[in-house]
């Protein structure tokens, strides 16, 4: 019997070794005195994983979220694994830097494999269902019109928005309904998927949530669309406070 169990045993035990580990990282967003830093620059601090250059904030329609002061930010920064005790020596080292004019850390727990398990589902639906979406004759997303026309929609290749979000408890509901739809329909459509995310560590914030769109003109297709009219309601009001940047993926 013991002979039976052994075969089992391994492999269940490499299996365990392989999948993917929860890291708890840091996402950054900051204000540099520069549109153009330098990849070196961004390098040289140390225990990067990704950075991103930000086109533009999208939190336009958010109607009850004050977004002055979040529209000068212009970089994201994520960090590799870090342990809590070495979360001020990072930040220090980034308040030393002298391009740097203000920033916010937001420090969150990834889940990787569930980020895993939904990317594989959504690429099963895209191949599976239509990718067909209706034109709204009525766009109520306030911001739409800078995005999708002009310069930013001429943009090409892969995109990320990063959000960062404080959920309404006594709306979960809405939440939920808004996340269904999007993430489960209307991102198999567009071939869109989740670059990251996970639970903020703050008492503030909920969730940090890094969502890839394969160009701008998808993304304008989905949030033209009648279908993402029917449920950008719930987004309002499920959330009390977000960070929404459109950003070009640089690391």
């Amino acid at each position: 019997m013991l002979k039976n169990m052994v075969a089992p045993l391994l492999i269940a035990g490499a299996i365990y070794l392989y999948l993917p580990r929860s890291e708890r990282n840091l996402l950054v967003i900051l204000q540099a005195d520069s549109e153009t830093l330098k990849l070196e620059q961004i390098q040289e601090i140390g225990q990067i994983k990704n950075a991103f250059h930000i086109i533009q904030n999208v939190d336009g329609h958010m109607e009850h979220v004050d977004v002055t002061t979040k529209l000068d930010y212009n970089y994201v920064l994520v960090s590799t694994d870090m342990a809590k005790e070495e979360e001020e020596q990072f930040r220090a080292k980034i308040e030393q830097l002298e391009y740097v004019k203000k920033m916010e850390i937001f420090p969150y727990k990834t889940n990787p494999l569930r980020i895993m398990l939904i990317n594989l589902i959504l690429k099963i639906k895209g191949i599976v269902f239509n990718q067909n979406l209706e034109k709204s004759e009525n766009v109520v997303f306030d911001g739409a019109e800078h995005l999708c026309t002009g310069e930013n929609a001429k943009l090409a290749g892969a995109k990320v928005m990063v959000n960062i979000i404080k959920m309404d408890q006594n709306k979960k509901d809405a939440l939920e309904a808004y996340n269904k739809k999007v993430v489960f329909e209307l991102f198999p459509k567009i071939g869109s998927f989740i670059f990251d995310s996970g639970t903020v560590d703050s008492d503030y914030w909920s969730m940090a949530a890094l969502m890839q769109y394969q160009s701008v003109a998808d993304l304008c297709r989905m949030v033209n669309s009648k279908e993402y009219m029917e449920v950008v309601k719930f987004k309002v009001e499920g959330l009390l406070d977000t960070h929404t940047y459109l950003t070009n993926q640089i690391i």
